[in-house]
């Protein structure tokens, strides 16, 4: 199992991610394509936990409703002359190289099964559908109508677009275009980057509540409940090799397994790693082991009352 994070970096479409040791040192973000920043220059909108990227297209419709709307931000043009062609014929447009992100994001499909399934890919100056592999089939009626407005003269596989006028921005996307719900920033509405200095948005982390739910378990355990009291919070920044981490008043608590596998183990068991860190690892019996040392930091004995 992965775990794969949303990670936004403030000017362009936020990227899914999973967290690596940087050759340079420090902790970094990886996307697919295996390119790598530094865990600083952006932060994570979300999180997903699964086999491979398959999982991100199955995630909850919290995570997939957040992604949407950056699609339609920062992908979407309901204006352009590329993107795809849905076999309804509902044109979801997107600027130049932008197929597959908006295909993913937005349209939550792999583009191959898209393609199998009779969408049209429109490009620049042409467009294609996988069914033209062996079958001669082309696009359907309501396909070659839009395909039409959108300079195809003749919308048969092979024909080149003749050309398409510049629309006008300030008018209405065209009536075959897909428009996002009233409210949502369209291209040519969206704002700028924020000024440098300018706070963040407080980030959705869709972990937050599998956490809540693993501190819920070891506050079952006699002896842990005085130290693991209160809501606790979240340390971004933490560096080190833990992949999340937990602040309460006076100690962190951390590990370097995701919570949803620490939920799935069997037991766990407490390390005092130092004079205010305690390491949280799977353990194979179930229940809570703890060392001396954790239970210590955790749960200090009383002091000594009157004439004892």
């Amino acid at each position: 199992m992965a775990d794969y994070f949303l990670i936004d970096q403030g000017a362009q479409m936020p990227r899914w991610c999973e967290l690596v040791r940087r050759e340079e040192g420090g902790l970094g973000w990886m996307d697919t394509r295996g390119l790598v920043v530094p865990q600083e220059a952006g932060w994570a909108l979300a999180h997903v936990e699964g086999d491979g990227p398959d999982s991100i297209l199955a995630a909850n419709e919290t995570i997939a409703g957040i992604e949407r709307g950056f699609a339609c931000l920062h992908l979407l043009d309901p204006w352009s002359d590329q993107g795809w062609l849905s076999p309804k014929g509902l044109f979801y447009g997107c600027g130049f190289a932008r197929h597959e992100l908006l295909a993913h994001a937005l349209i939550r499909r792999r583009v191959g099964a898209l393609e199998a399934e009779g969408w049209v890919r429109v490009n620049p100056d042409s467009f294609r559908m996988s069914e033209y592999g062996g079958s001669g089939r082309g696009p359907n009626r309501r396909q070659q109508e839009v395909l039409f407005e959108l300079g195809f003269h003749d919308p048969r596989p092979g024909i080149r677009r003749v050309g398409r006028p510049e629309p006008d921005r300030r008018a209405p996307p065209p009536s075959f275009a897909f428009v996002p719900p009233a409210g949502t920033v369209l291209p040519a509405e969206r704002r700028e980057r924020p000024p440098a200095g300018a706070p963040r948005p407080e980030p959705v982390d869709a972990a937050r509540a599998v956490r809540l739910r693993l501190l819920d378990r070891l506050r079952q355990v006699e002896g842990l409940g005085e130290g693991l009291a209160g809501d606790p919070a979240h340390d971004r920044d933490f560096g080190g090799r833990w992949t999340w981490m937990l602040r309460f008043d006076g100690f962190d608590l951390g590990a370097e397994e995701s919570p949803s596998a620490l939920l799935r183990a069997a037991g766990l068991r407490l390390d005092a790693t130092a004079f205010d860190q305690v390491e949280l690892v799977p353990w194979p019996l179930p229940g809570v082991e703890i060392t001396p040392a954790a239970r210590a930091l955790l749960a200090p004995a009383p002091a000594p009352g009157p004439g004892r």
